[in-house]
């Protein structure tokens, strides 16, 4: 017999005294049935009242009418039975009220999201206990304890009450307000109780490796298994939780906007870099380890030390540059290893410069930072933005200027620079990279100048 029903039978006087007494305990200490058990016997009351009211009148109008007393029983006896019907079909309507699902969240806000859920994902849709899964965009949910979770995808994420809510996949950065102190962010293998605070978390491509970096505030990370736990103070620390361990690391973390066509113009011709473009990163001891051949990495930040850009170099030696009368720059945006973007503006701008000093538009194979063209040893050529939710798409630059620079410079061939001007909205953390294809990306196209021609 469920609280409920024994909610019913102790209004009905129907509830024996041990049903009394577990129910007195048990709404000594549940607030939420405390507060059914109120709800039912405002209902109860009302009945009862209704009841008698509706059986005096009836008295009322008998004895005007000096019908006989077995007569002036019955309308009482009918309406007892209507009301305890009316009862019951209330106490039914109770039991789905209190059986009804909660609403723990809502979607606040949506970016290019897309979901796969069974539960609603319009924005300022209730959300209860459940499953959602964020394919593309970014959204943020707002719980009824008043935190917010930014969410990135591609992400997994099961909502389990207000105050907790676990990832199981993607990226997400958490804000928690005074009214939320003690939200619990779970992930695979720990997870992070916040004591007002806002921090971001990624989960690795294999579901092990949990990554908590603190944005401001303060969170302690505990690992499930060993039953450590981590307090992270001091803006930029970062907590590891894997299956095995959990390690902390100090030091420095880091709107429509319209994309290229994909197909060409009859008297259009692409040309690629043909293995001719690269990254750095400022922080040149960490070149081999942080850049990967298959991508084309910009970022720029509070920490100038994590900074990439990269650049790239077209032979138009061939090309009858007097018969040109279009030229554009492509690049494919794909999903970067590196960074969380939902630190970022919601629109990013990035620079391309073309390079006009002699000596900085050789190529130097196994260049560095210090090596690398700068925008102070070329000129602006345009500038093009991104959304921080989208991760694929054609970007780049179509204009007069990058005309006249291949016209003028195109007998060596021609070097480009790309860094991104947008840095991060505010705090620390580890703040987006963006990556686009090289020439040795599995899946997309490098770096290619279209032309056209007369």
């Amino acid at each position: 017999m469920d609280w409920n029903q024994k909610i019913q039978r102790y209004l009905l006087g129907e509830a024996s005294e041990q049903e009394t007494a577990e129910l007195t305990h048990e709404l000594e200490e549940n607030a939420d049935l405390r507060q059914t058990f109120i709800f039912a016997s405002h209902v109860d009351a009302a009945l009862r009242e209704r009841s008698l009211q509706e059986t005096l009148s009836e008295v009322a109008r008998d004895d005007k009418r000096e019908l006989p007393s077995q007569s002036a029983k019955r309308p009482s006896w009918f309406f007892i039975s209507a009301s305890a019907a009316l009862a019951a079909t209330v106490f039914v309507a109770i039991g789905i009220w209190i059986n009804r699902p909660e609403t723990i969240a809502t979607i606040a806000s949506s970016e290019n999201a897309a979901w796969e859920s069974a539960l609603p994902t319009n924005v300022g849709a209730g959300l209860t206990a459940g499953q959602l899964e964020l394919k593309r965009g970014m959204s943020t949910i707002k719980f009824r304890s008043g935190a917010e979770m930014l969410v990135e995808a591609p992400a997994s994420l099961r909502l389990l009450s207000p105050m907790r809510v676990k990832l199981l996949s993607g990226t997400a950065v958490v804000n928690v307000p005074d009214s939320a102190k003690g939200f619990v962010l779970e992930t695979p293998n720990g997870y992070a109780i916040d004591y007002g605070t806002r921090f971001s978390v990624e989960i690795d491509d294999r579901g092990d490796a949990a990554d908590f970096a603190l944005i401001e505030g303060k969170i302690e990370v505990h690992h499930a298994k060993s039953g450590e736990s981590r307090m992270l103070a001091d803006s930029g620390v970062s907590a590891v939780v894997s299956a095995k361990s959990i390690t902390v690391e100090t030091g420095d973390l880091e709107e429509q906007v319209k994309m290229f066509p994909l197909t060409l113009d009859d008297d259009t011709f692409r040309i690629s870099s043909n293995g001719r473009c690269r990254s750095v990163v400022k922080f040149e001891k960490f070149q081999d380890r942080k850049i990967f051949d298959d991508f084309l990495y910009v970022k720029s930040g509070n920490n100038p030390n994590w900074d990439y850009k990269s650049f790239f170099q077209f032979d138009v030696s061939e090309v009858d540059r007097d018969r040109l009368t279009d030229a554009r720059l492509r690049l494919n945006l794909v999903p970067s290893p590196f960074g969380v973007a939902s630190l970022l503006p919601r629109v990013n701008r990035f620079a391309v410069y073309g390079i006009t000093d002699t000596d900085a538009r050789q190529w130097r194979d196994g260049a560095l930072w210090s090596d690398a063209p700068t925008p102070a040893e070329g000129v602006l050529l345009g500038q093009f933005e991104i959304l921080r939710s989208q991760e694929r798409g054609s970007f780049g630059i179509s204009n007069k200027r990058l005309l006249s620079f291949i016209k003028e410079y195109g007998d060596a061939p021609v070097m480009l620079l790309v860094m991104r001007e947008t840095g991060k909205t505010d705090g620390v953390g580890k703040v987006l990279v963006h990556a686009f294809a090289s020439d040795t990306h599995p899946e997309s196209v490098g770096p290619q100048l279209e032309l056209s021609t007369n």
